[in-house]
């Protein structure tokens, strides 16, 4: 949404649904010898839910001459759910394997049942200066709260800078411009993190 000349706001809302079933028969042949059953039959249903929603607002001022600047703030929510839920059984019907059959199984149970839910929360900055389409300063900054980081430390910072300059724009690359249509040199330094790591 441009709702000033420079000024525009974005909004993303997304969303993940899965569910699956996988089942797994064990016949005759694949038990031991010394196994008093005939066959073993595992039945395993997962499902997962995620959701995000992002917000960012830019800021593009009119600047006179070469000079260009650019402002962004934003911030990002994520939740995923996810369960597992598995069962077993032994000595059923090898032709009817499917989960109505577990009430004809000789031996039933649940070996597991698992739930996980997580939650990320960030916020970011990007500030970039750039002059002439030959210099690039580029600054930002991101934090990122996660319900997987320690208690106490639930937030991660990871600033970054970078500069660029963009070669083929220069005047001495004019003779040559008809091979070299695009030569930039980058430099930047910056902290990332992860937080399947934390």
């Amino acid at each position: 949404v441009n709702f000033l000349p420079t000024r525009k706001w974005r909004t993303a809302v997304g969303a993940d649904y899965l569910n699956k079933d996988r089942v797994k028969f064990e016949g005759p042949l694949m038990m031991r010898q010394s196994s008093t059953f005939k066959n073993r039959v595992g039945m395993a249903e997962i499902s997962s839910f995620r959701y995000n929603m992002d917000h960012q607002l830019t800021y593009t001022p009119k600047l006179r001459g070469s000079h260009s600047f650019m402002a962004m703030v934003g911030m990002s929510l994520s939740s995923t759910l996810a369960k597992n839920t598995q069962m077993e059984g032994q000595n059923m019907d090898p032709d009817e394997y499917r989960e109505e059959s577990f009430n004809d199984a000789m031996t039933t149970w649940f070996p597991g049942y698992g739930e996980s839910k997580s939650n990320l929360l960030s916020f970011f900055t990007r500030l970039q200066y750039n002059y002439g389409e030959r210099y690039i300063f580029t600054a930002t900054f991101r934090a990122d709260g996660s319900s997987k980081f320690a208690k106490g430390n639930k937030f991660g910072y990871f600033p970054s800078v970078a500069f660029a300059w963009r070669v083929s724009e220069e005047r001495f690359m004019k003779g040559i411009s008809d091979y070299v249509t695009n030569l930039k040199l980058r430099v930047g330094w910056g902290q990332v993190g992860n937080q399947s790591l934390a």
